[in-house]
């Protein structure tokens, strides 16, 4: 039977936890997503063991640690309703020994940490479903109610061939300004339904984020473009974020190619090379031209070359 733990709810304050949607982490790490509703009938029918949540006679209830203590994001502004917490997974014992734990961590992502490293977590940013406990050998993080699950499973190191998350594509942009260059980039939202798959690549999209941020912030766009362009979480297992176009090309070949219409995709280029101004086309689910806007003499110049190029990858992505 697998094992489900809850690591984040969907929905507003004041709403009924029978009315939150819920998404847990399997023993496996496969991502399962379900509605109040489901996760009731989930339990009446023994389908998995949850590690966190049960049912009293009102409904749904947390029984590892109390039900606002779990992160919660709006379904549909993807604000965070709750400050981030992390939730433990299970821990990791060698010779009968704790060493270790999996978390959730605050970004969305699988965690391997330390017993000191837990505790130092926790000391910052409290685990939903932790406390600390004082032992002969120092504190770990212990449990509410019971105990974690022993971990079977180790996390992969290696990044798999193809990656279980579903990536829908925002836009796809370019900047020029006052440094030689074009930094090309693309918005998208990544769903993953495995959280080792997003675990391994996490670092590598961090860093290209930074460096597309970094890199508009030069060209002009200043210190604004970071809260425009950063990673932000998503009210499902996942988050959006603009990354290196060759990233995002790569993730999506990896992930199966385009799964669904690229309806009314946007393709820009911003020039701040004396303020801000924008060359932009959307393109239509054939991938043909349906609305253009100028810019400048050397934004158009350089979309249109672009334009060309994000089609050609996007063809084979489709194929």
């Amino acid at each position: 039977m697998n094992i489900l733990t809850m690591v984040l709810r969907s929905g507003t304050k004041g709403m009924s936890a029978n009315d939150m949607g819920y998404t847990f982490i399997a023993n496996d790490y496969s991502v399962i997503r379900m509605g109040g509703k489901e996760v009731i009938e989930a339990m009446r029918r023994r389908e998995y063991d949850f590690t966190n949540m049960g049912i009293s006679e009102k409904g749904l209830i947390a029984t590892n640690g109390a039900m606002d203590k779990y992160t919660m994001i709006d379904p549909v502004t993807g604000v965070m309703e709750t400050p981030a917490r992390p939730v433990v997974l299970n821990r990791v014992e060698v010779d009968d020994k704790l060493t270790g734990y999996t978390i959730f961590n605050v970004d969305g992502i699988l965690q391997e940490v330390n017993v000191k490293q837990a505790v130092m977590i926790h000391n910052n940013t409290p685990f939903s479903n932790g406390k600390i406990r004082g032992t002969q050998k120092g504190d770990i993080i212990s449990s509410i109610v019971g105990n974690y699950p022993l971990r079977k499973i180790k996390v992969p190191k290696e990044v798999a061939d193809k990656l279980e998350m579903d990536i829908s594509i925002v836009f796809i942009g370019s900047a020029i300004g006052k440094e030689p260059g074009v930094v090309k980039y693309g918005g998208i939202l990544i769903e993953y339904n495995n959280a080792a798959d997003i675990s391994r690549i996490y670092n590598k999209l961090v860093k290209g984020n930074n460096e597309i941020i970094e890199r508009v912030a030069r060209m002009g766009g200043g210190s604004r473009v970071r809260s425009i362009l950063g990673i932000k979480r998503t009210s499902k297992a996942g988050f959006y974020g603009v990354f290196p176009i060759e990233n995002v090309f790569e993730l999506i070949k990896k992930s199966g190619g385009v799964k669904s219409k690229l309806k009314g995709i946007m393709i820009a280029t911003l020039d701040y090379t004396n303020g801000e101004e924008e060359s932009r086309v959307v393109l239509n689910n054939d991938l043909k031209i349906i609305d253009k806007v100028q810019g400048t003499d050397k934004s158009d110049k350089v979309l249109d070359g672009y334009v060309a190029e994000v089609i050609q990858e996007l063809k084979k992505l489709m194929a």
